[in-house]
């Protein structure tokens, strides 16, 4: 009986994980998508004044990258019952270790944007100094220091 409620305070732990990585997760993502509304208003910028030379300039985006699997983790399984919570157990172990990876990509993608948002800041700097200042301020400035440790 003490390695069922070894097994289910384990649980227990892997469950609190899985809930701060996806509150991690989602904050990064919603981050992601601003710096991403921003490149496109940067980029129409661009576009707008310089056709010719910003034509294959692309648009990013955050296909693939979202919040994903099944967290339904029976809460009301009991400690006695270690069947059920080795099952449970393994399925959270799995979505935490799925979490963590996705984690690990999204902030790469998040610091690359960012990077990209940071160059095309300078660039429309010339066009519309007024956006570019206000994305900058707004947006890039903050997540500089957030991502990127600037």
């Amino acid at each position: 009986m003490d390695g069922c409620n070894e097994l289910y305070d384990r649980l227990v732990e892997t469950r609190e994980k899985i809930k701060d990585l996806e509150g991690s997760l989602k904050d990064i993502l919603d981050d992601l998508r601003k710096v991403i509304n921003a490149e496109a208003n940067l980029i129409s910028c661009l576009r707008l004044h310089a056709p010719d030379y910003f034509s294959q300039l692309e648009e990013a985006s955050t296909e693939g990258l979202q919040l994903g699997g099944d967290v339904s983790l029976d809460v009301n399984v009991k400690p006695d019952d270690c069947a059920r919570v080795r099952q449970l157990l393994v399925h959270a172990s799995s979505l935490e270790a799925s979490l963590t990876f996705q984690m690990a990509e999204t902030s790469a993608v998040i610091r690359n944007e960012i990077i990209r948002l940071a160059g095309l800041v300078a660039l429309c700097r010339h066009f519309e100094p007024e956006l570019s200042e206000s994305v900058g301020n707004d947006i890039l400035y903050p997540l500089l220091s957030k991502y990127l440790s600037i």
